[in-house]
């Protein structure tokens, strides 16, 4: 039985297979943005801060209500449908517009939109659906309400068992609301690159 023992290693190469934290190598992306590892979480945090206020909004005190809850994103006693029914809406889904007819007139607005949604998404569900219609305005914010309009009928139909077609499922007030929380959530972290 032998036994050999290792020779020392010297300065040298122990300094060779140290790391050399000040020549880390940094991703390519934080090194084109300019940003620090620091950055990318701060501007994590904004944006999910920024995505629950939009998302969940209305944010509102509930403390007459007389629940442990102190802050709500419902409304109680609200239109929920176009036929008037009474009920609560919670996050984006609300507000929904109350539907006033006149006698021998369909309702209007007839799916709950709220100022300018009776034009964009109406026109986002014809760019879907494939309905020429005149549209004046570029279509960029249309395509961007119509692609939320195709996902949560795509979720209805898939995760909730709904049938039709994606377009028509999710003609909605989230359907038309979603990506804009999206795409307002993603400023955030935009703007703060910008001031960075």
């Amino acid at each position: 039985m032998s036994i050999t023992s290792t020779p020392e290693e010297t300065p040298e190469v122990a300094e060779e297979r140290r790391p050399l934290v000040e020549y880390a190598r940094r991703s390519w992306l934080l090194d084109r943005l300019g940003i620090d590892r620091i950055d990318v979480w701060l501007m994590a945090a904004f944006l999910f801060v920024a995505f629950v206020l939009r998302y969940f909004s209305p944010l509102m005190p509930d403390v007459f209500s007389g629940r442990l809850n102190l802050i709500s994103d419902c409304v109680q006693n609200t239109p929920v449908d176009s036929q008037n029914h009474i009920g609560t809406l919670c996050g984006i889904a609300y507000p929904f517009q109350r539907s006033y007819a006149a006698p021998g007139q369909p309702a209007s607005p007839p799916n709950g939109q709220v100022f300018d949604e009776i034009y964009f998404g109406t026109f986002a569900h014809n760019d879907l659906v494939g309905t020429s219609y005149f549209d004046p305005e570029p279509p960029l914010s249309k395509l961007i309400i119509a692609s939320g309009e195709w996902l949560d009928g795509w979720w209805r139909a898939t995760f909730q068992g709904a049938h039709g077609s994606y377009a028509d499922l999710g003609f909605n007030t989230v359907g038309w609301r979603i990506m804009s929380v999206v795409f307002g959530s993603l400023c955030v972290p935009m703007m703060y690159l910008f001031a960075r």
